[in-house]
């Protein structure tokens, strides 16, 4: 009986002290350097980070404004998409 009471104690304090954690370090600074799973966060984040990328078009017809705004609305509602909007609809 004590065990089991000492195991309920335990997961529920673990359970408080989870739901308490905020966002601190990054991983790679807590998983050791050497591992695998180094490696692995070091090559992610060095091919897969943050990419720029600018869609410079050129409208003729009101054809192609539609397909335009159709790709525009496409890219906006990605959610991994970050758009600045001081760039957004500039005219060259």
């Amino acid at each position: 009986m004590i065990v089991a009471s000492l195991f309920v104690v335990l997961t529920v304090a673990s359970f408080i002290g989870i739901m308490r954690m905020r966002d601190g370090l990054d991983l790679t600074d807590i998983v050791p350097r050497g591992t695998d799973e180094h490696q692995f966060l070091k090559a992610q984040s060095q091919y897969f980070g943050f990419y720029n990328f600018y869609a410079v078009t050129k409208v003729t017809e009101s054809l192609d404004q539609k397909l335009i705004s159709y790709h525009y609305s496409s890219i906006v509602m990605l959610l991994l998409v970050v758009l600045v909007w001081s760039h957004a609809f500039k005219k060259a």
